[in-house]
């Protein structure tokens, strides 16, 4: 009897030891699966091969064939959808094809009354083809274009960019003095339009259009046109703007920069506070009007127009900035706006234009600059909360690096577990056999 119990005794101690080994494997296998699962989320989150379009954005210079890969159809009919900005050009169609499907636009031949004459697609069915609209006379024209593939699950959208069929030449900077002794000027370039055809050359002012001229030319053997226009009637302009259209289609355009436009006659060479032009005054100290790198920055004028009646004003600087907006005279003649300019750099130049919204006429042209924003007391608190957002990014940084040790911690304890399992598993046997032998 004694011997049968302590036998008892001994199995139910080595059925129990078996079971905790059991269970710090389990503990032990979890623990080492979750660096692994973690992997696997961040594998996962770098997904490739979705469906949609592979790069984005196309581009293609007619008259060459567009090229608009898909991927991952899975065989699947998705639709395709391309429209022009300015919509003169929108057709869709449904494409049915293997698992990468080339989209293929002939741009050389959209004014096909067959749609199937220029949308096509490599190793792949285009079926229900709907033009909505197609106002092209020739080759498409330049600009960007919508396109879009949606299937019955996901879609994707970008752009199209077509080169312009025309590309202009000339010299588009001008200096006023220049104008003035030699009134006119040369606008030039090159076309894929086909030799013989015609384009219309238009010429005007880009605040207010007052200023139109326009005439046609023809595209020689080489593919070049050119036009000169007389400039005598100029108003005082910086921005000319410089479009050539065929059929009412715009086909390239361009802008002519024109400086120094008051280095002759500013009105403020007595060091007055106000340059004096044409019915309209832009109060400003010094010979141009500064402006700081910073919000709410404050332009006032006087005009001799009537209060309610609205002063169009425009801040441009050549390839930085421009704006434009509208304001209203008060009861003494004043106006004011206030503009953000805390993204220009300071030293940038500009000049600021003002006009009569009813008579161009009345208006007024003054350089200015942007200067360094002034110095205040809110420096002190806006360095010390930008060492606060650097302590917060530390101690994001060091809460990651913390949760990255634990998790080197978990992966140390489960390893020792894994070991501590085998090891019980192996005394357990070796107890079981001596009790046994």
């Amino acid at each position: 009897m004694p011997d049968n119990h302590l036998q008892d005794v001994s199995n139910a101690f080595q059925v129990n030891h078996l079971r905790v080994a059991v269970l710090v494997i389990t503990l032990s296998a979890a623990i080492l699966a979750a660096p692994v699962a973690a992997d696997n989320v961040s594998d996962d989150s770098d997904r490739g091969g979705q469906f949609g379009f592979t790069e984005l954005p196309y581009d293609v210079e007619p008259p060459e064939t567009a090229e608009m890969d898909v991927v991952n159809t899975g065989g699947e009919s998705f639709d395709f959808e391309i429209e022009s900005r300015d919509g003169h050009f929108h057709l869709e169609a449904d494409v049915e094809g293997n698992d990468n499907v080339t989209i293929l636009l002939d741009t050389a031949n959209v004014s096909a009354d067959d749609p199937d004459a220029y949308l096509s697609a490599a190793d792949a069915d285009v079926r229900n083809i709907t033009v909505h609209t197609n106002e092209v006379d020739d080759e498409l024209p330049g600009g960007s274009y919508y396109i879009t593939a949606m299937s019955d699950d996901s879609g994707n959208s970008g752009s199209l960019v077509v080169e312009p069929s025309v590309q202009f030449d000339f010299d588009r900077e001008l200096e006023w003095a220049d104008l003035k002794n030699e009134p006119t000027h040369t606008i030039s370039g090159t076309t894929s339009i086909k030799p013989g055809n015609s384009l219309q050359i238009r010429l005007e002012t880009s605040d207010d259009e007052s200023f139109l001229l326009e005439d046609e030319v023809i595209v020689d053997e080489d593919g070049r046109f050119e036009t000169t226009f007389d400039l005598t009637n100029l108003p005082k302009t910086h921005l000319l703007d410089v479009t050539a259209e065929r059929d009412g289609l715009t086909k390239g355009t361009a802008v002519i920069s024109i400086a120094d436009i008051d280095a002759d006659d500013t009105g403020n060479q007595d060091g007055n506070n106000a340059a004096e032009s044409n019915g309209i005054v832009i109060v400003h100290g010094g010979d141009e009007l500064e402006l700081e790198a910073a919000p709410d920055q404050q332009i006032t004028g006087e005009a001799d127009l009537d209060a309610g009646q609205v002063v169009e004003v425009e801040l441009h600087s050549e390839g930085t900035f421009f704006l434009q907006e509208e304001t209203e005279i008060d009861e003494h003649g004043v106006f004011e706006l206030d503009l953000d300019l805390d993204y220009v750099e300071p030293g940038t130049d500009f000049v600021v234009d003002a006009q009569s919204a009813t008579d161009p006429e009345m208006n007024v042209s003054v350089p200015g600059t942007v200067t360094e924003p002034a110095v205040s007391d809110d420096t002190t608190v806006t360095e010390h909360e930008e060492g606060k957002i650097s302590d917060s990014a530390d101690e994001d940084d060091s809460l990651f690096a913390g949760s990255s040790t634990f998790g080197i911690g978990l992966l140390a304890v489960g390893t020792v577990l894994s070991v501590v399992g085998v090891s019980v598993i192996l005394g357990v046997g070796r107890s079981g056999s001596l009790r046994n032998s």
